[in-house]
Formats: structure tokens, C-alpha cells, sequence
């Protein structure tokens, strides 16, 4: 197996220091499941997650269990799984005290604002913007949550 780099694993430096700092404009475009090959060719899901100041993660899809690697003392890690397909999937983290805690990956899912929205919320003049804001029940990716 070659290094991180070799599978695609490892974000931009300067993106990876804006995300960290809150201050990236798409975190998308880094966290969450990424399609990328392996040096040999082969269909990989590239997943990235953040925790500030996790001990450690672990990808949790189908009942395996994937060893994420650490990219940036942050917090910052990240692990892949064969195939092109982005799985049914949850992260568990560790963090230094011992605790353990698993959830799904929010970065997962699509973003639920678009570019519309998001030119009207800049300009005070989205109409709708309870459609999209706040804690309620939804279908989004064929999944029914609260998001």
C-alpha cells in the first residue's frame, strides 16, 4: 500500500489551514465522501471528516470497521473504501479523555442551500429562507431525518 498521497488522500495545505481556522468557504469540497483511485487504478470513496481535537476516527459501513489516518493535528482525518460507491456510513471518534462518541457524517449529505439561496441571503432578500434554516423533519438523499 503507497502513502496517503498516492490514493488522493491529502487535501491542499492552504484549504486544510482555512478549514481548520472556520474560515473555508466550501467545506464540502474537502469533508465527506470524495471518489478517487488507488495507484493501481482501482475506484476508491476518499472519506474526510473533521472533529477538533480528536484522538482518533474510524469509518463505520457495513460492518467493518476503517482505521481513518490523521492529516492535520486539528482534527482533521481520513480513510477509504473500496468501490465507487458511497456507502451507508457513520464515524466514530475518539477523543483524548477516552470518550467515544459515533454519529453520522453531516458532510455525507448534499448541501441544502443552493446558489440562489445563498446570493438572495446575502442580498436580505430570500423569501423562503424557513424552508431551508432550522431543526425540521425532511427527505434529503431518500433519507427522512431531522436536518
Amino acid at each position: 500500500m503507497g502513502s496517503l498521497a498516492d490514493f488522493g488522500l491529502v487535501a491542499e495545505g492552504t484549504d486544510v489551514e482555512r478549514l481548520v481556522a472556520g474560515q473555508h468557504h466550501d467545506p464540502h469540497r474537502l469533508l465527506g465522501p470524495h471518489p478517487g483511485r488507488d495507484g493501481e487504478g482501482r475506484d476508491l470513496m476518499v472519506i474526510r471528516g473533521w472533529r477538533p481535537d480528536a484522538a482518533g476516527m474510524v469509518i463505520l459501513a457495513a460492518g467493518q470497521r476503517i482505521r481513518m489516518h490523521r492529516v492535520h493535528p486539528a482534527g482533521l482525518f481520513v480513510g477509504a473504501l473500496e468501490g465507487p460507491d458511497i456507502p451507508d456510513y457513520r464515524l466514530e471518534t475518539t477523543y483524548p479523555d477516552g470518550t467515544v462518541a459515533e454519529a453520522d457524517d453531516p458532510f455525507r449529505f448534499w448541501p441544502t442551500l443552493g446558489g440562489l439561496d445563498l446570493h438572495l441571503l446575502a442580498e436580505g432578500r430570500h423569501e423562503g429562507l424557513w424552508r431551508h434554516l432550522g431543526a425540521q423533519v425532511r427527505v434529503h438523499q431518500s433519507w427522512v431525518r431531522l436536518v
